[in-house]
């Protein structure tokens, strides 16, 4: 199952090609992400012990849509990183300054700011930062070994 989903996510024409039955597996992948996210809803009710449909709005979909957007996907890191970025930071930084903190919907505007900025330089999300930053210290590495090997 694990190497015809991975197939079906390079390319579904190819999966198809192999045999894989891609109706079948896009409805198994369909039907965990159901259990999980209903696992959650049945986590978060026991926890508050109540819950309305005005607590999930749009506002709160678009917050976690954020999240993955902002940390990165094909991760688990990513999406932990990602909810420390959009609920974290707003929490701890934009309340505790007196001027800033008390502007209505600074946070999402930090938010939807972020967004972009995460769009358009790193489309796969923070989490590959790190990667990014290896590649440039192994560039400086490799560059200080030369200028030491014409020396």
């Amino acid at each position: 199952t694990g190497r015809a989903l991975l197939t079906m996510r390079v390319s579904e024409a190819a999966a198809q090609a192999m045999g894989i039955n891609l109706l079948k597996y896009k409805l198994t992948a369909f039907a965990i992400a159901t259990v999980y996210a209903s696992l959650g809803g049945v986590l978060y009710v026991h926890f508050i012990r109540f819950s309305y449909p005005a607590t999930w709005n749009l506002l709160l979909s678009l917050q976690i849509l954020a999240v993955i957007v902002i940390g990165g996907v094909r991760t688990i890191s990513g999406p932990i990183i990602g909810s420390i970025i959009v609920f974290g930071i707003p929490e701890l930084i934009l309340k505790q300054l007196p001027v800033i903190g008390s502007i209505d919907g600074l946070a999402y505007i930090f938010t939807g700011i972020l967004i972009i900025v995460v769009i358009l330089f790193y489309p796969n999300g923070l989490i590959y930062i790190g990667k990014d930053i290896k590649k440039y210290i192994n560039k400086k590495k490799v560059k200080v070994n030369e200028l030491n090997a014409n020396t």
